[in-house]
């Protein structure tokens, strides 16, 4: 599994995310980060599904900002994932932060 967690955030919350996401990789956490993983001007579906299908858990970050336009979206693929993977011995963790 290439990452441990993925970032479900709100863009406006991204300096923050960007600094959590430092210091996970700092204590050996493997973060999927949209600005670090998506293509420049790619916000697909498909990436997403990937980077969450890639990952061990969904870490869906709130804060003072609020929802994002992409938190919901993120989530749902998460559930999902998560129904999958517990069928095949292998759910998806779903961490609010």
């Amino acid at each position: 599994m290439p990452h441990d967690v993925f970032l479900s955030h709100n863009s406006k919350a991204k300096d923050a995310l960007r600094a959590i996401c430092l210091k996970l990789r700092d204590e050996g956490i493997s973060c999927w980060f949209d600005e670090w993983r998506l293509p420049v001007g790619e916000r697909t579906t498909a990436n997403l599904v990937r980077g969450l299908r890639d990952s061990g858990s969904c870490a869906v970050c709130f804060g003072p900002s609020g929802m994002g336009p992409w938190h919901d979206l993120e989530q749902d693929l998460a559930l999902c994932l998560n129904v999958e993977g517990s069928r095949e011995g292998q759910p998806l963790a779903l961490i609010p932060v």
